[in-house]
């Protein structure tokens, strides 16, 4: 199923849905990526295309993410009555020895330089099948690009990262209870009384 984010203007829609279908075809079973065949387009052109499209100031990521807000959605209506899993989990992406990348942040030393991925992956509870992400951050040196409409600051850590996408999450109205999923570096009692206090099941 096709979903399109309904607050883009028309033309930009339109271009959006170009990009899908031009990169949601692959040559085989193995191949490496997608292969964009769709309208007889060379890969290179959907390349410059989606860069094009993702250069447009008005084209914003919490734009974006509106189709996987709804392919969870729609989860929810084939199969009523279950829980939600949202695992939030970090992911350190190294990139050391990309010097042409001017944005890197510093990770754990002063060595290990790239970017912090946040993301909020919803999971259907009954089989642990993923569904979509509904929230996703990529943390740079000096900037927080994110599908939220406000963007986290630079300095929040992870732990309190965690209440203001429950509450995203919680405000997307999903259509199930939403339990959260969260690993062993967020064990803090005074935050699960914070996110128990705010309503939220983890």
């Amino acid at each position: 199923m096709h979903f399109i984010p309904t607050r883009l203007e028309p033309r930009l829609r339109r271009c959006y849905s170009v990009l899908v279908k031009g990169f949601g075809k692959l040559g085989s079973a193995f191949a490496a990526g997608p292969g964009a065949t769709v309208g007889g387009m060379p890969a290179a052109t959907f390349a410059q295309k989606l860069w094009r499209f993702l250069r447009n100031p008005r084209v914003k990521a919490s734009d974006l993410i509106e189709p996987m807000h709804q392919a969870v959605r729609q989860e929810v209506v084939d199969h009523p009555g279950g829980v939600l899993l949202a695992v939030h989990d970090w992911s350190t992406l190294s990139f050391g020895g990309h010097d042409s990348k001017k944005d890197r942040a510093t990770l754990t030393h002063a060595n290990d330089v790239g970017y912090d991925l946040a993301t909020v992956l919803i999971v259907r509870g009954s089989d642990g099948v993923p569904i979509a992400p509904v929230a996703v951050s990529l943390t740079a040196a000096d900037v927080v690009h994110s599908t939220h409409d406000v963007a986290p600051s630079i300095d929040t850590c992870h732990v309190d990262q965690v209440l203001p996408n429950m509450q995203y999450t919680r405000d997307l109205n999903l259509g199930a209870t939403v339990v959260h999923v969260i690993d062993r570096e967020l064990d803090s009692v005074g935050h699960w009384r914070q996110w128990s206090a705010d309503g939220h099941l983890a």
